[in-house]
């Protein structure tokens, strides 16, 4: 059974969407935790959780031991020799009456007749299946391609939305910015952009379950909600460079992801006298501001 990957705000939310998609209950399933939820520094930074859940292996069945009917003929007639039941004579039969059934037995000289065994070594194997067309496709995805799967996925769930809605895509340095824009779409915003980060997410499941290639990096924006973001990070970054350009002491942002860090560098090369550096391992790396070292200090 492959599995289910779904994102949401915690984690007994995820498992919960997860358990529909399967129909199976909680303990039916395994479940592997990839992501948990973190928040950041007055909601920015902030993640959500992330699990893979699938309908848990049922155990294989005990093999039942074979019975040896010949040993068990033999022990259930003891003192059978040279004895036969029902005798019929074979005068009675025409050459064209069919045999018909009989439960009882001939015993002759203590042995029982054998009889045939059931899954002999001469069965014929089945035939393999070949790989379908489209797992074979599959493996070949471009980033071109990518995008246009991602493209009609996102257009699918503004239309869902019931949102008047355009879906557009362009690819840059193997990343693929997807963008909607219309009217409508704050269900497709949700709180603090909730729901876009989840969307996002599942756009990136689609192409991970379509093709086993490196897939590219899908960047999704609704109604201009990261533009707008980033320009309240960056507003936010300058005022803490400020403050550190004035104490002298560095200060350390709330854990991000890439995206975001590169608009906390970039902020910060426009402003003099100070500088960042990234640190830690992600899903929990952050940039440090600090006062810039000049020349002969």
């Amino acid at each position: 059974m492959e599995w289910v990957e779904t994102v949401a705000k915690t984690i007994p939310e995820a498992l919960e969407i997860a358990l529909d998609q399967l129909g199976v209950d909680e303990r039916d399933a395994e479940v592997v935790v990839v992501d948990e939820p973190k928040s950041g520094l007055f909601g920015i930074g902030r993640t959500s959780a992330r699990i893979r859940v699938r309908v848990r292996p049922a155990p294989p069945r005990p093999k039942r031991p074979q019975r040896n009917r010949r040993a068990e003929g033999s022990e259930r007639r003891p003192g059978t020799r040279n004895r036969t039941r029902n005798p019929k004579p074979e005068s009675t039969k025409s050459e064209g009456d069919e045999p018909s059934e009989d439960n009882s037995e001939s015993v002759t000289d203590g042995a029982a007749s054998p009889k045939p065994r059931r899954g002999g070594a001469d069965r014929t194997p089945r035939p393999k299946r070949p790989p379908t067309k489209d797992l074979i496709e599959e493996d070949t995805m471009s980033v071109e391609e990518q995008a246009t799967t991602v493209q009609e996925f996102i257009q699918g769930v503004a239309d869902r939305f019931g949102a008047s809605a355009t879906t557009t895509t362009r690819i840059e340095d193997n990343y693929i910015f997807v963008d909607v824009a219309g009217e409508g779409l704050g269900l497709m915003i949700g709180q603090r952009g909730a729901t876009l980060e989840a969307l996002q997410e599942l756009a990136r499941t689609v192409i991970q379950h379509r093709t086993d290639e490196q897939s590219g990096r899908v960047i999704l924006d609704v109604a201009g909600f990261r533009a707008k973001r980033a320009a309240a990070l960056a507003e936010f970054v300058t005022r803490v460079a400020e403050e550190v350009i004035s104490s002298g002491v560095a200060q350390a942002l709330e854990p991000m992801g890439a995206p975001d860090r590169k608009i906390v560098h970039d902020t910060v090369n426009g402003i003099d006298g100070v500088v960042t550096t990234s640190e830690g391992v992600d899903p929990r790396r952050y940039v440090v501001i600090r006062l810039a070292v000049t020349e002969g200090e």
